[in-house]
């Protein structure tokens, strides 16, 4: 089963490094990405960044992925439980 995702909605990605690092980046979503019927992510989307010139520049793989632009929130809870963060 694939995940298609609402063009030109807002999202944010985040994911951990370790247990005291948050990646937190936030964009909209361009696309959908086919997968082969026999493989690939199940969710496979196209997403223009915010304040990233090369989305090759996006750090690491499998973040969680969310509907709205949720990055603020996201920093602020991590300063109040001592989480250091990084831009994706």
């Amino acid at each position: 089963m694939q995940v298609l995702w609402r063009r030109e909605q807002d999202v944010t990605l985040a994911k951990f490094q370790k247990a005291s690092k948050m990646l937190i980046g936030s964009g909209t979503v361009v696309g959908n990405v086919e997968t082969p019927p026999a493989g690939g992510c199940r969710t496979s989307v196209e997403v223009r960044m915010k304040d990233t010139e090369d989305v090759r520049d996006v750090k690491g793989f499998h973040q969680l992925l969310m509907y709205g632009d949720h990055a603020k929130d996201l920093r602020d809870a991590c300063q109040l439980l001592g989480i250091d963060v990084a831009s994706m």
